[in-house]
């Protein structure tokens, strides 16, 4: 819902192409502490666990709404040269019956 960092308008919404995957949310935690974690948002490809998009940290489920929900969280850009950059990024969810995801992508 966002293109570095920059909210995407409605239109550009509309025209934007879903992107399929497995979808994890899975919290790491410090060692010292098992209160202090953070929580990972990943995309992957279901055959071969490949990322489909850049991992978000610091990642919660912000709206949920039938078989629809946003996650919000932050996006770091790592350049092959110089110094990374993060900003914010959410991500536009729907839940896909497994077995109908199957037929279409035969």
């Amino acid at each position: 819902m966002r293109s570095d960092g920059r909210k995407l308008t409605k239109d550009e919404l509309s025209q934007a192409q879903p992107v399929r995957g497995v979808l994890a949310l899975t919290t790491h935690y410090s060692r010292d502490s098992q209160h202090t974690g953070v929580t990972y948002a990943t995309l992957t490809n279901s055959k071969l666990s490949e990322p489909l998009l850049t991992a978000l940290r610091h990642a919660h489920v912000a709206a949920m709404k039938d078989s629809q929900f946003v996650i919000h969280g932050e996006e770091t850009d790592v350049p092959k040269v110089g110094s990374s950059i993060s900003f914010p990024q959410a991500w536009w969810c729907k839940v896909v019956d497994q077995a109908s995801h199957n037929a279409e992508t035969r």
